[in-house]
C-alpha cells in the first residue's frame, strides 16, 4: 500500500508545479537548462564555468603533468546535472519541437489539427512526416537557420541521396502491395493515370483556381487570419513593394524561402479540378510560421504581472500579446466541440448501435444515403450483412453516367414501391434477377429523404407501405452546418414489423 504521506507530498509537489515558474536564482537555468540546450542542439550561452579555465601547459607527460592539467587547466562544472535535462531536450529534438513554444502552442489550439489529425485520414502522417522531413532537411544556403546534419553538404548528393531514398520507398511499397494482390501494381503511376490524365477525381465535384484561396486557407488558419496573412505577406512579397509595416517584421531568409515553396505548392494544388480542404493539411505546421513574426512584434514582457497572475505567466512562455493569446486559445474550443462531439456523430454511432443490437436482431442493413455516409463492417462486425447506396465513378468511357445514388434519388418512392429490396439499378432489371433477395430488417435514411415525394406518395408512406416503422430519430448535428441538403434531418432508424 502506498503511504498516505507519500500520495499527499506527491499531489503537494504536483500542484507547485501548475504555479508561475518565477525567477528565484541564475544557476537553475545557467547550471542545468542552458548547457543541456546547448549541448544538443549546438547554440546556447555558456558561462565560464563551462569553458576551460586559462592554463599555461606543461610539457612533461609524467603523470603529475596530466594531473595539473586536467585540474587547472580544467572545467568548474560537471555535465551530470544537466545530462539529465539532455535527455528531455533530445526528445524534443527528435520530435522537432526544439524552440518553438509559440509554434506549438497555435499547433496545439488550431481547429483544423484538433478536427482531423486524430482522423485515420492520409493527410494526418503526410502532415507529421512532412513536418518532420523539414525539420531535418538541411539549410545549405543560409546561416540564420541550421537544421540538424552536416555542414556544407553537397547539393548534388544530397539530391542523389534523396533519389536513392525515393527509389527504396517505391520499392518498398511495391513489395507490399504485391504480396497483398498477388500480382504486380503500381498505385502511384495509376493514381496519376486516373485523376490527372484521366480526371475522374472531377466526377465528384469540381472547383475553381480560387479554391484553396477562398476556402481552405480561411479554415486552416481559424483564427490567425489576420497574423498569418501580415507574416505571409512579409516573406514572399518583393522587398521592393513591401510596405514598411511589413518590412519591419522579422522574418528571416529560410522563412522565404518557405514561402516561396507554400506559394508553388498550392498553386500546383489548385491546378486540379478536384480540390478539397484537408489536402492542405500537411502545410499547416510550415503556415503556422508565419503569423509568429507579427505576434512577435506586438509583443511586450512584463515583470511584475508574472509574480501575480498565472494566465500571463503562461502566455510569457509562447510570448503572445494577451488579446491574440485569448483569441487563438478560446476561440476552437466551441466549434471543436461541436465537431467533435455532435456534428456527424449520428452517422457513426447508429452503426454501433445496430451492432449492439439496441434495435433488436438485426438480420441485414440498407443504407438509402449518399454513398459513404456510414461506417461499414469495421463498425458493424462480421454477423450483420447489407448494402448502401454506391457513387462509383465512370471508370469507362460514358456520355451519361448514372450511380446507384442518382437512381435513388432521382425516384426515390418507386424505388421503394418497385426496386427495393434490390440495390438500386434500372426498374426494368427487376424482373430479370435469379431469385428474390432478403428483405432487410433494417433501413437507415437521413431525415430528408423521408420527405422526397412522387405524385401524392412520400417516403415515408412508401416505406410504412412496405412493412417499416421508424424505431429511432438520431440528432446529427445542426441542418445549416450540413454539407449538403440530402444529409439533412437526422439519421432515422427504421425496422421491419
Amino acid at each position: 500500500m502506498i503511504p498516505n504521506a507519500f500520495l499527499v507530498a506527491l499531489t503537494l509537489r504536483s500542484l507547485g508545479l501548475l504555479l508561475p515558474h518565477t525567477f528565484f536564482q541564475p544557476d537553475e537555468f545557467y547550471q542545468a537548462f542552458e548547457p543541456a540546450y546547448s549541448a544538443v542542439f549546438g547554440h546556447g550561452f555558456l558561462t565560464w564555468e563551462w569553458r576551460d579555465l586559462p592554463y599555461t601547459a606543461t610539457q612533461g607527460g609524467r603523470p603529475v603533468d596530466l594531473l595539473k592539467r586536467a585540474v587547472c587547466g580544467g572545467r568548474l562544472r560537471s555535465w551530470v546535472w544537466p545530462g539529465v535535462f539532455m535527455a528531455v531536450y533530445k526528445s524534443l529534438d527528435m520530435l522537432g519541437l526544439q524552440d518553438t513554444e509559440w509554434a506549438l502552442f497555435l499547433s496545439l489550439t488550431s481547429l483544423f489539427n484538433a478536427h482531423l489529425l486524430p482522423r485515420a485520414l492520409s493527410t494526418s502522417p503526410e502532415t507529421l512526416l512532412t513536418t518532420a522531413a523539414l525539420v531535418y532537411y538541411p539549410d545549405t544556403c543560409s546561416s540564420e537557420l541550421k537544421a540538424p546534419g552536416p555542414e556544407n553538404l553537397d547539393p548534388v548528393a544530397m539530391d542523389r541521396a534523396e533519389g536513392k531514398a525515393s527509389l527504396l520507398v517505391l520499392l518498398s511499397a511495391t513489395v507490399v502491395d504485391y504480396l497483398m494482390v498477388g500480382r504486380l501494381v503500381l498505385p502511384v503511376f495509376t493514381f496519376f493515370h486516373q485523376n490527372v490524365l484521366r480526371n475522374v477525381a472531377a466526377f465528384y465535384g469540381g472547383t475553381g483556381l480560387a479554391y484553396h484561396l477562398v476556402q481552405s486557407l480561411p479554415l486552416l488558419l481559424f483564427p490567425l487570419w489576420y497574423w498569418w496573412a501580415k507574416g505571409f505577406l512579409a516573406a514572399v512579397l518583393p522587398r521592393s513593394v513591401t510596405p514598411v509595416s511589413l518590412a519591419r517584421l522579422d522574418v528571416t531568409r529560410p522563412m522565404r524561402r518557405l514561402g516561396h515553396a507554400v506559394c508553388f505548392t498550392i498553386a500546383v494544388f489548385s491546378l486540379s479540378p478536384h480540390s478539397e480542404w484537408r489536402f492542405l493539411h500537411p502545410l499547416l505546421p510550415q503556415l503556422f510560421m508565419f503569423a509568429l513574426p507579427a505576434l512577435q512584434a506586438d509583443y511586450w514582457a512584463s515583470m511584475v504581472g508574472c509574480f501575480q497572475k498565472p494566465g500571463m505567466t503562461f502566455r510569457q512562455w509562447v510570448r503572445i500579446p494577451k488579446r491574440a493569446f485569448y483569441l487563438i486559445l478560446l476561440a476552437p474550443v466551441l466549434p471543436f466541440l461541436y465537431l467533435n462531439v455532435f456534428h456527424g456523430g449520428a452517422q457513426v454511432e447508429v452503426m454501433n448501435k445496430l451492432r449492439r443490437g439496441e434495435y433488436g436482431t438485426v438480420s441485414k442493413v440498407a443504407v438509402l444515403m449518399p454513398c459513404h455516409s456510414t461506417p461499414w463492417s469495421s463498425h458493424l462486425g462480421r454477423n450483420i450483412t447489407g448494402w448502401f447506396l454506391t457513387c462509383d465513378p465512370p471508370l469507362q468511357s460514358a456520355a451519361h453516367h448514372w450511380t446507384q445514388q442518382d437512381m435513388f434519388y432521382d425516384q426515390p418512392v418507386s424505388y421503394v414501391q418497385e426496386v427495393f429490396p434490390y440495390p438500386p439499378m434500372p426498374l426494368g432489371a427487376v424482373g430479370h434477377q435469379d431469385s428474390t433477395p432478403e428483405m432487410p430488417s433494417h433501413v437507415l435514411l437521413f431525415g430528408e429523404a423521408l420527405q422526397r415525394s412522387q405524385g401524392n406518395t412520400t417516403v415515408r408512406e412508401a416505406l410504412g407501405i412496405r412493412g417499416y416503422h421508424e424505431v429511432d430519430n438520431l440528432w446529427n448535428g445542426f441542418d445549416v452546418a450540413q454539407d449538403e441538403d440530402k444529409r439533412r434531418g437526422g439519421v432515422r432508424v427504421w425496422a421491419r414489423q
